[in-house]
């Protein structure tokens, strides 16, 4: 599983580490990688080793090679205490990443029940359960990663936007 975001602190790192950390005591063969850059960067570092969980986390410094990350990740989880509407998650969605979310800012209107999950803004326990489920339920995470990738395609590609932007023009100027 994995994330690729800026690294400060309202992108609530320390929960996914934690998380991570209580959930990789039962799951020997959990990895987690965090790509980016930031302020945050050496504390989270440090979080990583106070866990216990440093040799299982991998951090990357940001780079271009985004979509080749994202086909790496199963899970992608962005656990954000404040969001806008989030061009990583979209992303991560088109990649065909199963998600996981803070329901904070505009990540509800991306990942709705059929492609993703949304848990409680720095709640570990809640993010912790939606991991386990995903990773112990194969097909379920298989379906939400597809649902994520259809969605993105039907409605946020540039086919898409570019039919609205038609229809909007349709409407206001011949209405």
């Amino acid at each position: 599983m994995g994330v690729i975001c800026a690294l400060r602190p309202e992108k609530g790192l320390d929960t996914l580490l934690t998380a991570f950390a209580n959930l990789s005591r039962s799951i020997d063969s959990l990895r987690l990688a965090i790509v980016g850059h930031g302020k945050s960067l050496d504390s989270l570092r440090a979080l990583a080793s106070r866990l216990g969980i440093d040799r299982r986390v991998h951090f990357e410094p940001g780079t271009a090679r985004v979509i080749e990350w994202l086909r790496a990740f199963d899970i992608f989880v962005l656990p954000s205490l404040s969001e806008a509407f989030s061009n990583a998650l979209m992303e991560a969605m088109a990649c065909g990443c199963a998600v996981v979310a803070s329901r904070v800012g505009g990540n509800p209107e991306l990942v709705a029940d059929d492609r993703g999950r949304l848990f409680a803004p720095g709640d570990v326990q809640d993010l912790e359960r939606i991991l386990r489920q995903l990773i112990e339920q194969p097909d379920l995470r298989a379906r939400l990663a597809c649902g994520g990738a259809e969605f993105v395609q039907r409605n946020l590609s540039l086919n898409a936007s570019a039919r609205r932007m038609e229809e909007i023009y349709r409407l206001t100027l011949y209405p």
